[in-house]
């Protein structure tokens, strides 16, 4: 389910990269995020996991109070 959810929101980034709400360089940064995430999940590592959520949280909403006068 998180590897799902993982997966819907690079989607979801790309989408506001196209619109200019996010930065190209963001949309890079913001996708290897997920590949991590997704690899942490694989391997079961629940530490590695927890930390890499909680970096792209972080990251999100620096990006989204940024685009939001864009959006």
């Amino acid at each position: 389910m998180l590897v799902q959810f993982a997966q819907r929101t690079n989607i979801s980034h790309w989408i506001f990269s196209g619109t200019g709400a996010m930065s190209p360089a963001d949309a890079v940064a913001v996708n290897a995020e997920h590949r991590q995430m997704i690899e942490a999940l694989r391997r079961h590592d629940g530490d590695a996991t927890e930390a890499l959520v909680r970096a792209h949280i972080g990251r999100t909403l620096k990006i989204l109070e940024q685009a939001a006068p864009a959006l």
